[in-house]
């Protein structure tokens, strides 16, 4: 009854009623796919080891302060640039940033990835990481544009072994983490990953070859213009302007204290106008 776009590959019972699938989430895998364009990749391998690490990632969220959310320090564990698949022509070449950690905030994996592509552009230092990462130096978040939602997605997850029963005691683990796989079931979900793959994939090639043949002829017509290398500028509207304002010098968000004391505002104001009625 899914739509095709949602497939269950295999399922888990539930242990005990307090259980959550998302509190109880204590390991998340993320994986975003960029084409290399005219980024350096080996800059952005060695500036993303910078999340690496516990940190107050404020500067790289969205602040979610009217849902409660007041604590923006998270843990990176691993962080990873791979190439997954390589092309006739460099620029075409695809990687995978695999980036994996406790838990992450709203927003977070595409505000790191809008940064790391403005360093892969050589638009910043990749010091810039470790400065917004720094609260002091940076209480108030630059504004910048978030990196595309398409390449994103959640690869993994990892629940906790100690699963705490309805009386808060430690409730037998054996059927924690124990997912049940269907052959027929499974066997689906591949065969639609693959008809999806191959009508993705022959437009992708498509264009390809569409792209090929149209720089080869610029090239000709056009000697003396640099060759045209925008593939990564989709994913980045901040790498698509001409007109680059660094980081340091762009206007700033509220700070938490400020967004704070706005709500805190609001819900008086909101209280006063409830007696009122």
């Amino acid at each position: 009854v899914l739509p095709r776009q949602i497939r269950a590959v295999c399922w888990m019972p539930l242990v005990t009623s307090t259980f959550s699938a998302r509190f109880d989430c204590e390991g998340r895998g993320y994986k975003y796919f960029f084409p290399r364009g005219n980024l350096d990749v080996e800059l952005m391998r060695t500036a993303c080891q910078d999340f690496v690490g516990t940190y107050d990632f404020r500067n790289f969220c969205k602040m979610d302060v009217g849902h409660g959310v007041l604590n923006y320090i998270r843990r990176i564990n691993h962080v990873e640039i791979n190439l997954v698949q390589k092309n006739e022509y460099d620029e075409f070449d695809m990687f995978c940033i695999d980036i994996n950690g406790s838990a992450f905030l709203w927003h977070m994996i595409r505000s790191m990835m809008s940064i790391l592509f403005i360093i892969g552009e050589k638009k910043e230092a990749p010091s810039i990481i470790k400065d917004l990462l720094d609260i002091e130096k940076y209480p108030n978040k630059p504004q910048y544009y978030l990196a595309h939602e398409i390449p994103l997605n959640l690869f993994f997850t990892k629940f906790r072994e100690d699963v705490l029963g309805e009386d808060d005691l430690p409730i037998n683990t054996e059927m924690a983490n124990k997912w049940h796989f269907n052959e027929e079931s499974f066997r689906k979900v591949i065969i639609n990953l693959q008809e999806e793959w191959c009508l993705e994939n022959v437009k992708a090639t498509m264009i390809y070859e569409m792209v090929k043949s149209l720089q080869q002829d610029y090239r000709e017509h056009f000697p003396d213009q640099p060759p045209i290398i925008r593939q990564n500028h989709t994913l980045s509207i901040d790498n698509k302007k001409t007109n680059y304002v660094n980081i340091e010098k762009r206007a700033v968000a509220s700070s938490l204290d400020e967004r704070l004391a706005h709500i805190n505002r609001k819900r008086k104001i909101d209280l006063v106008e409830r007696k009122d009625e």
